[in-house]
């Protein structure tokens, strides 16, 4: 699928709450209450419901973000937590950004867009705890990848394997991998 089909697939915003808490294993008033409490925000691509009675519409990147942060929960990551930290691969990119008009010679390479997966190899949210914090960061595992590398000082590790995730969820919804 090209980088541009993908954009469209989760940009379209036709995927209801309940939608999403099924796909995610969770129930609908859990995720309502995350968007309530300001754990999950709606995105502009998203569309808010019109009025008490009519359903929010999500896009396929919101789901996502459901699904990855339903996992963190269960691994007992907070609420609060777990949409930041399924936010930084939905709706954070890697690489740095460009503006437009930007002459090509000084644009930087972007890695991977938001909600995209990585290339090549798994794309892996990586969730280590310092001494003072929990930290997460999206990350591209591949045959050169150095195991001990994900392993802080002292802190401990958590994978979560996105590529598997995204595919999970988009079989769920039947849209292409």
């Amino acid at each position: 699928m090209s980088v541009s089909e993908t954009e469209t697939l989760l940009s379209d915003p036709r995927f209801t709450i309940s939608q999403a808490a099924a796909v995610a294993g969770v129930e609908p008033g859990a995720v309502r209450n995350w968007f309530q409490r300001g754990h999950l925000i709606l995105a502009d691509e998203d569309r808010k419901a019109m009025e008490a009675g009519y359903a929010h519409k999500l896009t396929l990147r919101r789901v996502l973000q459901i699904a990855i942060a339903a996992e963190l929960v269960a691994f007992g990551i907070s609420p609060s937590k777990a949409g930041w930290f399924a936010a930084k691969f939905t709706d954070l990119g890697e690489g740095d950004a460009g503006w437009e008009g930007e002459p090509s010679f000084h644009r930087p390479v972007i890695t991977r867009r938001p909600g995209h997966l990585f290339n090549d190899g798994m794309t892996v949210l990586q969730i280590s705890r310092t001494a003072l914090e929990l930290r997460a960061e999206v990350v591209n595992i591949h045959s050169k990848t150095n195991a001990l590398s994900f392993f802080t000082k002292g802190g401990a590790v958590l994978l979560l394997d996105l590529t598997d995730l995204v595919f999970q969820v988009r079989a769920k919804l039947g849209l292409p991998r």
